[in-house]
């Protein structure tokens, strides 16, 4: 849930964000950028829970963890902030291809539902 979140939120903020700008318009540019920007924040989003989750799972039946937000306590006090980034980049070359796919996919059936469907029947966006 917290990743598809972050995905839908960025997406659209970053597809009007860069709208504004005058080097974009919609279209296969908009949509690769805005998704590549998406999944770029919600692997950063994602990871820390990521990197706690697999601690608590590799601890076993003698773990030092008592909970999620212990465990994640214990590692920023252990190793600092940044431990709960490992394996960052890993996420991002596998979050990114999915996201920029998803979101090109969702524009171009968008597309087609508009163009094919919602003019020739009247359905009003707004």
């Amino acid at each position: 849930m917290l990743m598809t979140g972050a995905q839908l939120c960025s997406y659209d903020a970053f597809k009007d964000l860069l709208l504004s700008t005058p080097y974009f318009t919609n279209g296969l540019a908009l949509h690769f950028s805005a998704s590549l920007l998406s999944g770029f924040v919600a692997t950063t989003i994602t990871s820390p829970f990521d990197v706690v989750k697999t601690r608590v799972m590799n601890a076993g039946p003698t773990s030092p963890y008592r909970s999620l937000l212990q465990a994640m306590v214990l590692i920023v006090r252990e190793e600092g902030v940044r431990a709960l980034y490992k394996g960052w980049t890993p996420s991002f070359v596998r979050m990114a291809p999915q996201t920029v796919l998803t979101f090109i996919f969702l524009e171009q059936f968008r597309g087609l539902y508009w163009n094919s469907y919602a003019r020739h029947n009247c359905v009003k966006f707004e």
